[in-house]
């Protein structure tokens, strides 16, 4: 028992944003791994640079979704706008639309998904850092995605975890074929 509350309590200090029914599955450098399944399911990368700025994807089975915040942004009101993100090898332009007065959903004008996918794996398999740059005030980041190789095996078993979560199928009772 003393062992499990220890755990509990570790895991409550190491990820703020993990909320019940989220389960921690590791975490290292900043980022934390959490399988999330009482909000949608899917696996929740998140870094936290512990001075305001925080980076989120969200990979779902067939989706995948990336957050940025900052703590001293006030977006309300602003529709958002276009970010850079600057790799080793490509650059990506995303649109930064405001989900809060301190976050921003980043989807590009293409196929959204299949950039951020890339991203994502590169950063699994150990690719180098990336910067954002905002149009605004806000000065570039450097997002350590590079920090992510040596938990791996974690966000592996989380997403394969998705995989193996039988596909809820509708009432073959009510279903049409027109």
């Amino acid at each position: 028992m003393y062992r499990y509350l220890q755990y509990l309590l570790s895991a409550l200090v190491l990820a703020p944003g993990v909320t019940f029914g989220d389960e921690l599955m590791g975490s290292q450098s900043q980022w934390t791994v959490t399988y999330v399944s009482n909000r949608g399911e899917y696996c929740n990368l998140a870094w936290d640079s512990g001075m305001g700025r925080k980076v989120e994807f969200q990979a779902g089975r067939d989706t995948i979704a990336w957050l940025v915040s900052n703590d001293a942004w006030k977006l309300a009101g602003s529709g958002g706008g276009e970010v850079d993100v600057v790799g080793r090898y490509r650059n990506w332009k995303f649109n930064g639309k405001a989900q809060s007065a301190t976050s921003l959903l980043l989807s590009d004008n293409t196929d959204s998904a299949a950039s951020i996918r890339a991203i994502l794996t590169k950063a699994v398999r150990g690719g180098p850092d990336i910067q954002l740059k905002f149009p605004g005030t806000e000065p570039d980041w450097t997002v350590p995605i590079s920090r992510l190789f040596p938990i791996h095996a974690t966000v592996e078993k989380c997403m394969s975890r998705l995989r193996s979560t039988p596909i809820s199928k509708p009432d073959q009772e009510t279903t049409s074929p027109f």
